[in-house]
């Protein structure tokens, strides 16, 4: 769904109106931020918009809402083609992006400084191949190499309220971020060790799984765009992990069982448990 501009170099900004910046919190010290109680409001916000917080038991929530406040603090959030970002929004992609993080040593996505936001696809200079011929890409996301986290509103907000399509634009864009930490967009991470080497091994069988299959005409749970680069396949693999973690387990599990080891946590079981 989301092209990526190879690293090391980022693509240049999406075009269209040049984006303007939200009042920012990021100059307070992270232990302000930290003290101060959790807004009414926002509480709603994840209510409303992050489906998996009504799944989450109490502690995960906490972390949840801790993280996601310190990445809505951190960050500098900037409306593109005319949208103003508001509390809503930053807390709707940190609480979603900050799932990630719940079973995870991590520095709050300390790679991302900019996350840009428009209200729904945009356009990007990179060219690519349209019905017309060659011409920019409509996308509705977009994760840069040493660069922002680019997000379509609507489709964050459509959703973080309903994982029954299997996506979530939010993950899918943060997941790549997480695949740069080792300096290539290669699927790869940043393991060591047998862990490493297990997931290189899970890897590779379960891309060239997905790949043969598309290449027999065969439908597949992934689709075909997990299928078109190591990088576009962890992201998306990430996406279903989260949104329909119970299909995946039936059909990759290998996968599924590398992903529970990577983000340490288990969506299977916080779906089971919703009531």
């Amino acid at each position: 769904m989301l092209p990526l501009p190879p690293p090391p170099e980022p693509t240049s900004e999406p075009t269209g109106v040049r984006p303007r910046s939200s009042p920012s919190t990021a100059a307070r010290p992270r232990d302000e931020s930290m003290a101060d109680s959790f807004p009414d409001a926002w509480f709603q916000f994840l209510k409303s918009n992050v489906f998996h917080y009504q799944l989450l038991n109490d502690a995960e929530r906490t972390r949840l809402e801790n993280d996601a406040r310190i990445v809505v603090a951190e960050k500098t959030w900037e409306g593109c083609g005319g949208l103003t970002v508001t509390d809503e929004m930053k807390v709707t992609i940190a609480g979603q992006a900050c799932l990630m993080l719940l079973g995870r040593e991590h520095n709050y996505f300390r790679r991302i400084s900019t996350i840009l936001i428009y209200p729904s696809a945009f356009r990007t200079i990179d060219e690519g191949w349209q019905y017309e011929g060659w011409g920019p890409m409509a996308l509705e996301g977009q994760a840069v190499y040493h660069g922002p986290v680019i997000l379509a509103w609507d489709a964050v907000l459509a959703e973080g309220r309903d994982p029954s399509s299997g996506k979530n634009l939010v993950i899918h864009e943060f997941a790549h971020q997480l695949d740069f930490i080792d300096g290539y967009a290669d699927g790869t991470l940043d393991l060591a060790g047998e862990e490493a080497e297990r997931w290189q091994e899970v890897l590779n069988a379960e891309y060239h799984r997905l790949r043969r299959e598309i290449r027999q005409g065969h439908d597949t749970f992934l689709g075909d765009y997990a299928a078109t680069s190591k990088t576009e396949f962890f992201a998306t693999a990430s996406e279903r992990f989260f949104t329909q973690p119970a299909k995946l387990r039936h059909l990759h599990a290998s996968l599924y069982d590398m992903l529970l080891r990577v983000y340490a946590v288990s969506p299977c079981e916080w779906f089971a448990a919703r009531p």
